[in-house]
């Protein structure tokens, strides 16, 4: 982390609690994003009312999809986990499907929310296939994916 759980929960928990509660007294579910290894604050996260955690960030300590899951999953949804600095841009297309793949099932097994994402940004040098190979580790095919993007397309274009 950047600062110290403590100095967080110092100086940071308080006004998020605020913000949070907005969210939560509009019936609207709380979303946060933060990048890197949160491990030790996710138990505040949770107290002060958060919903969904975004991202899972791959490879960071105490980040793992899993155990995240195990532990927190009866009380957050995740968003994330398909590792974007090694897997998508250098892994190839079927080890990037069979990540999106295991993800699903172990991540909503016994039930709970999971949003397949990449961990942040995808990086320009993934290849293409890898990209869509994530999508359909997801059951969503190519021919979809060009159907929507085409749908959008016509709809700007009015």
């Amino acid at each position: 982390m950047v600062m110290s759980p403590s100095s967080w929960r110092e100086l940071i928990k308080p006004l998020m609690k605020q913000i949070f509660a907005v969210g939560r007294s509009q019936g609207i579910w709380v979303v946060h994003h933060c990048c890197g290894a949160l491990r030790p604050i996710i138990p505040d996260l949770v107290e002060i009312g958060l919903n969904v955690l975004n991202p899972i960030q791959a490879g960071c300590p105490g980040m793992n999809a899993l155990e995240l899951k195990r532990e927190f999953g009866d009380v957050l949804s995740f968003m994330g986990g398909v590792d974007t600095q090694n897997l998508l841009p250098f892994g190839s297309a079927s080890e990037v499907r069979w990540e999106a793949e295991k993800l699903i099932q172990d991540m909503t097994a016994g039930g709970g929310g999971y949003i397949l994402a990449a961990s942040h940004t995808i990086p320009p040098e993934t290849p293409d296939e890898n990209i869509f190979a994530l999508y359909e580790g997801a059951g969503i095919s190519r021919e979809e994916i060009m159907d929507r993007a085409a749908d959008i397309r016509a709809v700007v274009r009015r």
